[in-house]
């Protein structure tokens, strides 16, 4: 089962590569054509401006974010379990490769063979605290 664990880090990693990288395209995208560039309208600028800044971040930090959990499942890390699940369940709702990622990541984390493995390579890698 061990091998779920990599192909599932090699996953989240790659997801979270590409997220990123559709993240810095959007954001080339706004802020290359100027938010509201087709209205004359100062206050439409502004408001379309404020809105892809705030779009922009959450899609930065849940890129980041799965970036961090394919990374921690990758080293099994101690927080991988915890990271994994969430990252799952709030990729269910990311139809369709994010509701196959999520429901194959509570699969391999509802196995307690894995679990136990997790704790003992933390223990061996940082030691006990």
């Amino acid at each position: 089962m061990n091998i779920h664990w990599k192909i599932l880090g090699w996953l989240y990693l790659s997801l979270g590569a590409l997220s990123f990288f559709a993240t810095c395209y959007f954001a080339y995208a706004i802020y290359s054509a100027g938010p509201g560039s087709f209205s004359p309208d100062v206050q439409r600028i502004l408001i379309e401006g404020g809105y892809g800044t705030v779009l922009l971040i959450l899609l930065a930090i849940a890129s980041v974010g799965t970036l961090l959990t394919g990374w921690a499942l990758l080293i099994m890390h101690r927080f991988a379990r915890t990271f994994a699940t969430i990252v799952a369940i709030l990729g269910i709702f990311d139809v369709p490769f994010g509701t196959m990622l999520g429901i194959y990541t509570l699969w391999v984390l509802s196995q307690t063979k894995e679990g136990k493995m997790l704790t003992r390579n933390a223990v061996e890698t940082f030691g006990e605290r």
